[in-house]
C-alpha cells in the first residue's frame, strides 16, 4: 500500500480510505516518524475539548477500512506505508534527477481542503515549499551541468522542467539570473514565463541579456576550461544514458582507469555513447585534449599507432615509428583517446597494453562489440536505453523510459506533424520491450511513422528483422539496417562460436550451461566467446540470453541447415523429458514450490520442444506433456499443451505402445471448458488404458470423466465415476489422486446443496494434502472450504481460509487460482454489508479472469450472479461502478500485493 502526497492525497490501490484528515496523519507520521499520542491529538485537533478520543476514533476507523495504514500503541502512533514524498527525500538526497522527476508530480498535499490548526498547516506549508524548491535547485544543478558541456540545448530544457516546478518559493535574484541566462541559451528563448513571474513577484531581476549573450557568457564560461578536441557536432539530440555517462566518468577518475571499453552488441550506441562521454572529458579539470580515432577501417592491429598518430596529425620523422612520434608529441600532456570500432583489432589487445606503456599520461575509451582481454581493460557493459515496466502504458511510465523519449524524438524528426496519443502509448512501449531499447533499432523503428501507426509498426517489426533499415546515404552502410550489424557480428566470430549461436536460438528462455551444452553442444569455450562478442548475456540468474532481434537472426542461420535444425530439436525433446521426468515425482510434494519455479523457467523451452516433438520425435512429446499434467494445470497453460498434445497423438507412430497414446489422449482432454470432444478423447484414452491394464492412468481417466460429466450436468454419472475413482486410488495407496478425488465429490456434494458433506470430503482432502505437503493442494482445499463457510455464515472462519488460500497460490505462482481467491473475498465482502470492497476486488480480477480463469458455467455462475445482484442492492449503481472501474485501473497485481499485506 502506497501513500501519495505529492499532487494531491490519496492512498493508491484503496476504496476505502477517503476522509482527507485520516490520511493526512498519515502523510505526517511517514515524514516526521512515530510520534506521541499526546503531540499528535494536540496538532490535529487543538480546539477540540476531546481531544484523545478524536484520535482513537481516527485510528480506528484506518484500521478497519485500511488495516496496516497507521498503529499505535499505548504512548505512540506510526506508520511503515510507502510514501511517495519519501521517494522523493531519497532521490533528492542521491542527485537522481530521473528519479526526482518521476517522484514530483506536483506540490505536497495541493488542493488539500481542510480546516488546519495553526501548527499543522504551518508544517503543511512549509513542507510543501522545501521540497518544491529542493526540486527546483536539482533540476537548475542539472542544466548547468549541461551548459558546463556546452550541451546550451538540453540545458534550456532543463532549465525550462525547474521553473514549472509547482510549490516553489520566490527565488533569490542570483538564481532568478541564472536560471534566466539558461533558459536563453538554447535554440528559443524560454524566458518570458520567468520574466513574467519575476513581475508578477516583485523580484529586483537584474537585465536579461539575448539569446545570443547569454550563450555566448555561458560558451565562454566553459571554453575557458575546455580541452581541445576534434570531437564532431552531433547531428541529433542525445538521449538518456546519464547513469553510463556518471560511471564512466567514475571508472577514469574514481578508479583511475586508462583502459574503459565500451562493451556491447552492435545498435546500442556505444560510438554516440562514447562521443557523449568524451565531450565531457574536455571539459574535466587536467584533461588536455580529447581525439577521436576512427577504427572501423583497420585490420590489423600492427597499423594502430600509425592510425592514431594519422589521426591526431603527428607525422613520424624518417626513421622513427608512430609509436615514438606520439610520444614525443604528446610529451606531458593528459589525452583522452576514444578508439570507435576496434572490434577488427581485437585479437591484438597486447598492443594497446603496449601503446598505454609508451604513453603514460594517455587514457583510451574504446568502443566493441569483441573485449580486448587484457589486463588494464575496464569495461562498462552498454544494453539497451531505459524501458518502462511491463505493462504499463501511462504518460508517466512513458516519460520515464529513454526508450520511448527516444522513439519519440526520431519519429517526429521522420514526420514533424506526429502526435502520438494515449492510444499510442501502448503500441510504443511493446516496441521499446520488443526491441529492448536498441537505440539503433528505436531509430530504423521510428522511421516508418512516415507510413504505419505505432500498431501496425508493432505487428511488422515482430514479425520481420528486414523492416528494421533505412535508406538514409548519409549513414554508414553497416548500421543501415539491423541485418547489416548482425552481418558484421556473425564475420567476426569463429565456426564453433556460430554453430553454438545458431542452435542457442532455439531456447526462447535462454540457456544454463547444462542445457546450452546437451541441446546447443555449446560448450565453456563457445559461450565465453560469445559473451565476449556481446551476442550472448549471462544474467544474474546464471542463464545465457540472446537478444530477441539476434536470436531472430541466429534463427534464420540455423534454419539454413534442416539437418542441424532437426537434430537439434531431436536434443531439445530428449533434455526437456529429461527434466520433466525428474520433476513429475515431486511436482504433488514438499518440494514443489522448487520445481514449479524451475518449470516456469522454462515454459517457453518446453512448448519450443512440444512443437518441435510433432516433427522430430512425437512420442517423447507425449511423455513429456503427460508427466508434467499437474504443473500445466497450475501454471494456467493447459489451452495450448491440449491442443499440441492431441497434433502429438496425430502423429505417433501406429505402433507406439498404447499407453503412451493413452496419455497423450487424456492430456489432450484436459483444458476447460470440457466440452463433448473432451469427453470423447477422455473416452478413448480411458478405454486404452483399461485395455493395457494401466491402473494409474485408468484411475485419473475415470476422474477425469467425472468432472466432465459433473461439467454437462450429469450428476448421477459424475458422482459414479468419481466414486469409482476414488476406490481404485485408494488400491493403489496413490494419495495425491485419492485427495483429488475426494475434492472432487465435495465439489459435486457442494453443487447438489449439501454442505455439510461437501465440507466433510474437502476437510478429507485437505488432511491428505497436508500430509504429502502438496502446497498447491492445500490451497485449493482451503478456498473451497472458504466458499462452505462463507454461505454458512461463518464469515471469519471464511477470511483466515482464503487468506491462507491466498498466501500459498502466490508462493506458487499460480495466478488463477489467486484470482478465484479474490473473486471470493469479494462475495465475503458483499456478505458483509461493503459492497464497494467487493465491487473492487471484482473490477480488480476482471480483466485478469480473461485470461488466467476457466469460464463460469452452471451453478458457478449462478451462485457469482446472485453475489454480484446482493452487492449492487447495497448501493447506487453509480457508486457500484465507481469502484470497479478504480480496482480496474489499480490492478490484479496490486490488489493481490494490498490483500496479502492485510492477512499480514
Amino acid at each position: 500500500m502506497r501513500l501519495r502526497t505529492l499532487g494531491g492525497l490519496g492512498l493508491e490501490d484503496s476504496v476505502a480510505a477517503r476522509r482527507p484528515k485520516p490520511l493526512l496523519l498519515a502523510a505526517y507520521l511517514a515524514l516526521e516518524g512515530p510520534t506521541s499520542r499526546v503531540h499528535v491529538s494536540e496538532l490535529f485537533w487543538p480546539e477540540a475539548t476531546d481531544r484523545r478520543n478524536r484520535l482513537s476514533v481516527t485510528l480506528s476507523r484506518l484500521r478497519r477500512e485500511t488495516p496496516g495504514v497507521v498503529e499505535a500503541d499505548a504512548d505512540r502512533v506510526w506508520t511503515a506505508v510507502e510514501c511517495d514524498a519519501l521517494d522523493l527525500q531519497a532521490a533528492l538526497g542521491r542527485s537522481d534527477v530521473d528519479a526526482i522527476e518521476r517522484s514530483y508530480r506536483g506540490a505536497f498535499l495541493a488542493n488539500v481542503d481542510l480546516e488546519l490548526g495553526a501548527e499543522l498547516e504551518e508544517w503543511v506549508l512549509e513542507t510543501r515549499e522545501h521540497l518544491a524548491d529542493r526540486v527546483r535547485a536539482a533540476l537548475v544543478a542539472h542544466a548547468i551541468g549541461f551548459a558546463e558541456r556546452s550541451d546550451f540545448e538540453r540545458a534550456a530544457q532543463v532549465a525550462q522542467r525547474a521553473t514549472e516546478v509547482a510549490g516553489t518559493t520566490l527565488p533569490e535574484p542570483d538564481l532568478f539570473a541564472i536560471v534566466a541566462d539558461l533558459l536563453t541559451a538554447g535554440t528559443e528563448d524560454r524566458s518570458g514565463p520567468w520574466r513574467r513571474f519575476a513581475a508578477r513577484e516583485g523580484a529586483s531581476l537584474p537585465t536579461l541579456a539575448t539569446a545570443v549573450a547569454a550563450r555566448a557568457r555561458l560558451a565562454a564560461n566553459a571554453a575557458a576550461t575546455a580541452a581541445s578536441h576534434n570531437l564532431p557536432q552531433p547531428a541529433t539530440s542525445f538521449v538518456g544514458r546519464e547513469r553510463e555517462l556518471v560511471g564512466i566518468a567514475e571508472l577514469f577518475d574514481g578508479l583511475g582507469a586508462r583502459l574503459v571499453t565500451l562493451h556491447g552488441p552492435g545498435g546500442t550506441g556505444k560510438t554516440r555513447l562514447a562521443l557523449e562521454a568524451a565531450r565531457a572529458r574536455t571539459q574535466t579539470p587536467g584533461v588536455d585534449a580529447v581525439y577521436l580515432v576512427p577504427l572501423a577501417g583497420l585490420r590489423s592491429g600492427v597499423d594502430l599507432p600509425a592510425t592514431i598518430a594519422a589521426a591526431l596529425g603527428v607525422a613520424p620523422p624518417p626513421g622513427a615509428s608512430a609509436l615514438d612520434a606520439l610520444s614525443s608529441a604528446l610529451g606531458a600532456r593528459h589525452v583522452v583517446i576514444v578508439l570507435d570500432e576496434a572490434e577488427h583489432v581485437s585479437d591484438d589487445g597486447p598492443l594497446f597494453s603496449e601503446l598505454l606503456r609508451a604513453l603514460p599520461h594517455v587514457r583510451l575509451l574504446v568502443t566493441s562489440r569483441r573485449l580486448l582481454e587484457v589486463e588494464e581493460e575496464h569495461v562498462w557493459r552498454v544494453g539497451g536505453l531505459t524501458l518502462p515496466d511491463h505493462g504499463d502504458d501511462t504518460a508517466a511510465g512513458a516519460s520515464s523510459s529513454d526508450a520511448v523519449r527516444l522513439f519519440e524524438h526520431r519519429a517526429r524528426r521522420a514526420r514533424a506533424d506526429l502526435t502520438l496519443g494515449a492510444a499510442d502509448l501502448g503500441h510504443v512501449t511493446r516496441i521499446c520491450h520488443l526491441l529492448e531499447g536498441s537505440p539503433l533499432a528505436l531509430e530504423l523503428a521510428a522511421v516508418w511513422v512516415r507510413s504505419f501507426t505505432p500498431a501496425e509498426i508493432e505487428d511488422v517489426i515482430a514479425r520481420s528483422l528486414d523492416a528494421l533499415a533505412t535508406p538514409s546515404r548519409n549513414i554508414a552502410p553497416g548500421h543501415r539496417s539491423m541485418r547489416a550489424v548482425f552481418d558484421r557480428s556473425w564475420e567476426l566470430l569463429g565456426v564453433d562460436a556460430r554453430c553454438a549461436a545458431a542452435r542457442l536460438s532455439i531456447l526462447p528462455d535462454g540457456a544454463t550451461d547444462d542445457s546450452a551444452a546437451a541441446i546447443a553442444l555449446a560448450g565453456a569455450s563457445d559461450l565465453s566467446a560469445l559473451v565476449a562478442a556481446a551476442l550472448l548475456e549471462r544474467g544474474a540468474d546464471g542463464r545465457y540470453r540472446q537478444h530477441t532481434l539476434f536470436r531472430q537472426y541466429a534463427r534464420e542461420r540455423l534454419d539454413d541447415d534442416p539437418a542441424d535444425v532437426a537434430e537439434t530439436e531431436a536434443r531439445l525433446v530428449r533434455a526437456m523429458q529429461t527434466l520433466a521426468e525428474a520433476a513429475e515425482p515431486d511436482l504433488a510434494g514438499t518440494d514443489q514450490a522448487r520445481w514449479f519455479a524451475a518449470l516456469e523457467a522454462e515454459s517457453g523451452t518446453l512448448r519450443t520442444a512440444l512443437e518441435s516433438a510433432e516433427r522430430v520425435d512425437p512420442e517423447r512429446g507425449v511423455r513429456v506433456a503427460y508427466a508434467l499434467r499437474l504443473f500445466w494445470f497450475v501454471r494456467s497453460h493447459l489451452s495450448w499443451v491440449s491442443v499440441c498434445t492431441e497434433r502429438l497423438v496425430a502423429n505417433l507412430d501406429p505402433s507406439v505402445d498404447p499407453v503412451v497414446r493413452a496419455q497423450g489422449l487424456y492430456v489432450a482432454s484436459l483444458a476447460p471448458p470440457w466440452s463433448e470432444a473432451s469427453k470423447a478423447l477422455n473416452d478413448a484414452a480411458l478405454a486404452l488404458a483399461r485395455s493395457a491394464d494401466d491402473g494409474l492412468l485408468t484411475a485419473e481417466a475415470t476422474q477425469h470423466a467425472g468432472a466432465i460429466a459433473s461439467a454437462l450436468g450429469d450428476a448421477a454419472a459424475a458422482r459414479s465415476q468419481l466414486t469409482e475413482a476414488l476406490t481404485r486410488f485408494r488400491a493403489l495407496g496413490h494419495r495425491v489422486g485419492e485427495a483429488a478425488a475426494l475434492n472432487r465429490l465435495g465439489a459435486l456434494a457442494y453443487f447438489a446443496g449439501d454442505l455439510a458433506a461437501a465440507r466433510r470430503l474437502y476437510e478429507e482432502s485437505l488432511a491428505l494434502e497436508t500430509e504429502l505437503g502438496n502446497a498447491w493442494g492445500i490451497g485449493s482445499r482451503l478456498y473451497n472450504l472458504a466458499i462452505i463457510a462463507k454461505r454458512s455464515g461463518a464469515f471469519a472462519e471464511a477470511l483466515t481460509a482464503y487468506r491462507r488460500s491466498l498466501r500459498l497460490n502466490v508462493e506458487l505462482g499460480d495466478r488463477r487460482h489467486a484470482g478465484l481467491v479474490l473473486e471470493g473475498l469479494a462475495c465475503l465482502a458483499s456478505a458483509q454489508g461493503d459492497p464497494l470492497r467487493a465491487a473492487m476486488l471484482w473490477g480488480a480480477v476482471e480483466a485478469e479472469r480473461r485470461t488466467t480463469t476457466r469460464p463460469r458455467v452452471g451453478i458457478e455462475l449462478e451462485h457469482f450472479t446472485a453475489d454480484l445482484a446482493e452487492a449492487r442492492s447495497q448501493t447506487s449503481d453509480d457508486v457500484f461502478d465507481a469502484a470497479w472501474a478504480h480496482g480496474e485501473r489499480s490492478g490484479f497485481d496490486a490488489v493481490l500485493q494490498a490483500e496479502l499485506d492485510a492477512a499480514r
